[in-house]
């Protein structure tokens, strides 16, 4: 097969309407639904230009931002004889590793890597304190082996960072704990309450900042250091990474990373069997090891992503957002039932006003406790589901 033809200099957008752009993009043919259901994402619509940020590259760009993106995707690299350099190896310091690629066609190419280049460019143009990062960059291949177009890809890592509010990791303020390591800890006290088996199997040993460290390595590289090419193929891991990039639109500005925890403890409860299984320390640190370099993806911990993401968020927001109608109609029953006994005192005014004061203080009352309510049931139906199917899991192993 030979090499299409390429200028790296020039970054092309590709044309999504036309099947030929995004022909050998999709690692697999079962991808062609991962990128439908992306690019219908609702918030794929960003306010942010792929267009107006790869013009700005020419302009403000930082050259060194745009040797680390060269170096890491092997473009434009010199290619110096040992003659010309003195007949031993060059002194020029290694800007950035080598970025380990999607195990799909488009990636052998140059062309294909150079569309890659130009989404990490407009995404240093967009975010310049942040400039080229590993694994914003793996983040970036992998939705663009799915997707096929640079627009979109764009697009999609920009409402990722954005909804995640993803500064929190990249951009930490100076002196303050780094926002993973945060989360990681709100993860284990979560599984000493929901999941003690799985909080006990580290704490046994003495473990727990083994949990920390899996837990944060996880976050703060967005699992992108868990894919792993040559024990499993890029579809496998493309599922996996849909339950980060869809959930994007329900995240709370209260809580923005829940879903990303929520994703991470599904992976520690898939190998809560395993680490249960360890005899000391030393088998339980070569564990979390093996666990960070490749996270084997199956049906059992979609499933329990799936549950983790979906069941509890649904039922939750319509479970609230049906308790306040109904504390209002308790109230406003409340409320009609002193009108006419006011009326039937001969005082219908003063209890009029009165039954709108019941009203009111009914409708919130009501409203809150069925809200709170609510959620509790929520909760616990939704930790019963999933407990279940850990069971099914288990037994499956």
């Amino acid at each position: 097969m030979a090499e299409p033809s390429d200028d790296n200099s020039v970054f092309r957008l590709s044309d999504v309407s036309n099947p030929e752009s995004t022909r050998g993009w999709q690692g697999a043919a079962c991808c062609s639904n991962l990128a439908e259901a992306w690019s219908c994402h609702p918030c794929i619509d960003s306010e942010v230009s792929f267009q107006e940020m790869l013009t700005a590259t020419a302009k403000n760009m930082d050259r060194k931002a745009g040797m680390q993106i060269d170096a890491a995707l092997q473009l434009n690299q010199p290619k110096l004889s040992a003659k010309r350099q003195g007949g031993r190896a060059s002194d020029q310091p290694q800007l950035a590793d080598v970025l380990q690629l999607p195990d799909i066609d488009a990636y052998a190419f140059d062309i294909g890597r150079a569309r890659l280049s130009s989404i990490l460019r407009a995404f240093t143009s967009w975010k310049p304190l942040v400039g080229y990062n590993p694994v914003l960059a793996s983040l970036a291949a992998s939705i663009m082996a799915v997707m096929g177009s640079e627009r979109l890809t764009f697009k999609c890592i920009v409402q990722v960072y954005k909804r995640y509010q993803l500064d929190d990791y990249f951009t930490p303020s100076q002196g303050s704990e780094p926002a993973a390591k945060q989360d990681a800890h709100e993860i284990l006290k979560l599984a000493a309450s929901d999941w003690p088996d799985l909080a006990h199997a580290f704490i046994k040993h003495n473990g727990v900042n083994l949990f920390l460290d899996l837990a944060q390595n996880l976050l703060s590289t967005l699992l992108t250091s868990c894919y792993c090419p040559s024990k499993q193929n890029f579809q496998c891991y493309a599922r996996l990474l849909h339950h980060i990039v869809m959930p994007t639109q329900n995240c709370s500005p209260e809580d923005p990373r829940r879903q990303l925890r929520h994703v991470v403890l599904g992976i520690l409860l898939r190998n809560q069997s395993a680490f249960l299984r360890c005899r000391d320390l030393t088998e339980l640190r070569e564990l979390t090891h093996r666990i960070r370099q490749h996270v084997h993806v199956d049906v059992p911990l979609l499933k329990l992503v799936a549950w983790q993401d979906r069941e509890y968020d649904i039922f939750y927001r319509r479970a609230a957002s049906l308790a306040a109608p109904v504390g209002a109609l308790f109230g406003g029953f409340l409320a009609s039932d002193h009108f006419f006994t006011g009326v039937a005192l001969g005082s219908s005014f003063i209890h009029m006003a009165q039954g709108a004061l019941v009203s009111g203080g009914c409708a919130i009352l009501s409203g809150m406790a069925l809200s709170d309510f609510a959620a509790r049931w929520a909760e616990e139906c939704s930790h019963d589901l999933r407990q279940s199917l850990l069971m099914e899991v288990e037994r499956e192993d």
